[in-house]
């Protein structure tokens, strides 16, 4: 990798500045670190939030697969309730026309 003489002048006052003032190279450390441990809270929120809605996405299929299966037994019964009050009335009738 080449340097550019204007990138090492740039480097060379870097460490200028770091050996007149070292409390400088505490506090970059400092923030370094803050910045990784809000970095890490982040993904730890970030890895929750996803968690959560992967439970709300299951739930959900969940809810609808027993609205579904309620339906399909609704029209079970109705279909056996229908049977059922063809095979009332046939009798009904039945038993007008004998009586």
């Amino acid at each position: 990798m080449v340097v550019s003489k204007k990138e090492r002048k740039g480097g060379r006052e870097m460490a200028e500045i770091m050996s007149r003032n070292p409390d400088l190279q505490l506090k970059l450390a400092t923030a370094s670190m803050v910045i990784s441990i809000a970095s890490a809270k982040l993904y730890a929120y970030q890895k929750a939030i996803v968690s959560e809605i992967a439970r709300d996405a299951k739930y959900y299929d969940d809810l609808k697969m027993a609205y579904i299966d309620c339906g399909e037994e609704e029209v079970a019964f109705a279909e056996l309730f229908a049977t059922v009050s063809c095979e009332a009335d046939k009798l009904i009738l039945l038993n007008e026309s004998e009586g």
